[in-house]
């Protein structure tokens, strides 16, 4: 997985049976997005020294369409995923992204989105 090189800036490879191994990747801050019925964004989380972390993963409870930047978010709309019931996706957000927007898929529905920092 490309995103887990970045883990590795400066550390020293793991050790697996005498052979270097992928540092596995960690779980940073982490932010929400709470029945998005309507367009709703949130800032992207940061690491304690206030920087973005490279790569985030996206957690959704309900089928909801995501974008990175301050929206509004559409269903099917331009440069946006959509996101299942308990579907988990890592991803790069574009360079400077600060923000990301979410909507349901649907007026009928539920859940919420988490967005958790990777490093």
């Amino acid at each position: 997985m490309a995103i887990t090189a970045g883990s590795l800036r400066g550390r020293a490879p793991y050790q697996v049976n005498g052979a270097e191994a992928v540092a596995p990747v960690a779980l940073g801050a982490s932010a929400s997005i709470i029945t998005p019925t309507a367009s709703a964004t949130v800032t992207l989380p940061t690491d304690s020294a206030g920087n973005t972390y490279a790569a985030y993963r996206i957690t959704a409870s309900g089928q909801i369409w995501f974008g990175f930047g301050s929206g509004p978010a559409t269903p099917g709309g331009a440069n946006e995923w959509l996101v299942g019931p308990g579907v988990s996706m890592d991803i790069w957000p574009p360079a400077g992204a600060t923000q990301i927007s979410a909507i349901f898929d649907a007026v009928s529905t539920t859940g919420s989105l988490c967005i958790t920092g990777l490093y």
